[in-house]
C-alpha cells in the first residue's frame, strides 16, 4: 500500500519543509548561544567587581603605607631612639596606628585588655574592641574617657596636660612616650577630681 504524501509530489512543499528545520535548528543553536553568552557575562561581571574590590584595598593599602615608608625612608630615623621614633610617626601618620604603637600599649602594665572590656558594657557590641582592645583604646577608647585599665585615668591626664590635649595623641600613648620620662604624673582610675571646668 502506497500512502499518498503531498512531500512526494511536491518539491516546494520539501522544501520549504526543509527550510522551516533549518530554521529551527538555527534557532535552538542560537538560544544555546544567548544562554552561554549570558553566564559569560555574569562571570565577568563577577570578576570586575572582585578586580575593582581588590584595587580599592590596594588604594587603602598604599595611603596607609606612604607615610610609614616616607619616615623610614627619611633621615629623621637615624640617631633617635624608638619612642621618639614613634611619637613622630604617629604624628605624620594621621592617627593611623603603627603596629608598634598597639605593641607598645599591650606591653604596658597600665592596660589591662580584659577590664577595659568588661568595664564598659558598651564595647561587648564594637568588633573593633573585641578583637584588638588596644587599638580600640589607641583609636577611640582613649579620647572617649575610657580607661585602658585599672591604674590610668585617661580623662584625668588630658585634663591636667592641655599640651597633650591639645596634640590629639592618645594619653597613655603620651605617656609612654614621653610623660613618664618627663615626670607626668598619672592617677588611678576613679580617682579623678573635677575637672568639669575643662570642657572636655
Amino acid at each position: 500500500m502506497i500512502v499518498d504524501n503531498k512531500f512526494n509530489h511536491d518539491p516546494k512543499a520539501r522544501e520549504q519543509a526543509g527550510q522551516a528545520f533549518e530554521l529551527n535548528e538555527a534557532l535552538e543553536q542560537l538560544e544555546k548561544s544567548q544562554v552561554q553568552l549570558s553566564k559569560r557575562e555574569r562571570e565577568l561581571e563577577h570578576m570586575q567587581r572582585l578586580v575593582d574590590e581588590q584595587r580599592a584595598e590596594l588604594r587603602k593599602l598604599r595611603v596607609t603605607i606612604r607615610p610609614l615608608r616616607w619616615f623610614v625612608q627619611s633621615r629623621e630615623w637615624d640617631g633617635v631612639s624608638e619612642r621618639s621614633a614613634l611619637a613622630k610617626l604617629w604624628r605624620r601618620s594621621k592617627k593611623r596606628i603603627p603596629q608598634r604603637a598597639i605593641n607598645l600599649i599591650k606591653r604596658s602594665s597600665l592596660f589591662d585588655g580584659d577590664w577595659y572590656l568588661q568595664s564598659y558594657p558598651q564595647l561587648q557590641d564594637d568588633s573593633l574592641a573585641k578583637v584588638n582592645p588596644a587599638m580600640h583604646y589607641l583609636k577611640v577608647g582613649g579620647f572617649e574617657r575610657l580607661n585602658p585599665g585599672p591604674h590610668f585615668d585617661s580623662y584625668w591626664y588630658l585634663c591636667q596636660y592641655a599640651d597633650v590635649r591639645d596634640s590629639g595623641v592618645n594619653p597613655l600613648l603620651h605617656y609612654l612616650l614621653h610623660g613618664e620620662d618627663e615626670g607626668r604624673k598619672i592617677r588611678a582610675a576613679g580617682q579623678s577630681a573635677d575637672t568639669t571646668h575643662l570642657g572636655l
